[in-house]
């Protein structure tokens, strides 16, 4: 598992259902009205304890020595009323920090396990923290990434238009989207789609973003080789000294035909997919036509 610490802010989603924190204000409302009422009864217990020493010592060497020893209880007494307070306020810190280290413990695991990339990055663009798959994505260890630019790692073919994309977001403090390529040191290219959020803190200012990585090397090679077997399909089309024609099983309406076609009936490809079947063949075939369909014993098209 990396070393690496997640050190920036945490998202809406990241602290649901965590403790909703004590406001400052609230926190000084709760002081002051400690204070206050300590500062009552502290002047209350000195002016009722004083008279009621005057009552009961009328020799002023031993009122003196019992306002003394009164004195001596009051301190004793908010000494051990203070050791209680602090003590039940250090245990109750205590038990937030074991558990924001737990939560935090958790949230960090829950982003090591995911399989997606996760990525913080600051204002300026410098990584803050990466998961295992992110720095497994870019071929580096997590320590590798942390205090780097993000961009050094894409592909350079792509930097330009990605620098483009996040540096936009980053100005208007939106979200963004991007496919892009990472280069490998070993020379290697991987296809990730990234998506990042803003982080705004509590002043409104803009942090940075947080995000994650997917591979999309498969989906994106896949549609290359079916965009690439396309391509050839249409090339062989166009080519082929053969009448050749696609259309539509219910319609009869022409999808294409290649130039063999158009050459060979007279008509533009732009004329014949205005035209159906019916345009081209005698009324008499389009009967057997149509059965041979329904058969599936016709693709829709034909070749002659």
């Amino acid at each position: 598992m990396p070393t690496s610490r997640y050190t920036g802010p945490r998202t809406a989603d990241a602290d649901a259902g965590a403790a909703s924190p004590v406001r400052p204000w609230s926190e000084t409302r709760q002081a002051a009205a400690l204070a206050l009422i300590y500062l009552i009864l502290g002047a209350l217990w000195i002016f009722f304890s004083d008279r009621e020493l005057e009552v009961w010592f009328s020799d002023p060497a031993l009122l003196s020595r019992a306002q003394t020893w009164k004195g001596w209880f009051f301190i004793l007494a908010t000494d051990v009323l203070l050791f209680f307070l602090t003590r039940n306020a250090l245990r109750m810190r205590a038990r937030l920090v074991r558990r924001e280290q737990v939560s935090e413990q958790r949230y960090r695991d829950i982003m090591e396990m995911t399989p997606s990339g996760i990525f913080h990055m600051d204002a300026d663009g410098t990584v803050t923290y990466v998961n295992k798959m992110t720095a497994t994505l870019a071929g580096r260890q997590s320590k590798e990434l942390l205090g780097s630019n993000w961009h050094s790692i894409l592909d350079e073919e792509d930097r330009v238009r990605v620098l483009a994309e996040v540096g936009n977001a980053t100005q208007n403090k939106s979200a963004f989207s991007v496919e892009c390529r990472l280069k490998r040191p070993d020379g290697m290219v991987v296809w990730v789609a990234g998506e990042g959020k803003p982080q705004i803190d509590d002043s409104g200012r803009f942090t940075g973003f947080v995000g994650t990585v997917v591979n999309i090397t498969e989906s994106r090679t896949a549609g290359q080789k079916l965009l690439a077997s396309e391509m050839l399909y249409r090339e062989l089309f166009e080519a082929s000294p053969n009448i050749m024609c696609v259309f539509d099983a219910e319609s009869l309406q022409f999808l294409e035909v290649n130039a063999a076609m158009a050459a060979h009936y007279g008509w533009s490809r732009e004329e014949f997919l205005a035209m159906t079947v019916r345009d081209i063949r005698p009324e008499e075939d389009i009967p057997e036509l149509l059965e041979k369909l329904q058969s599936r014993q016709l693709d829709v098209g034909f070749t002659s």
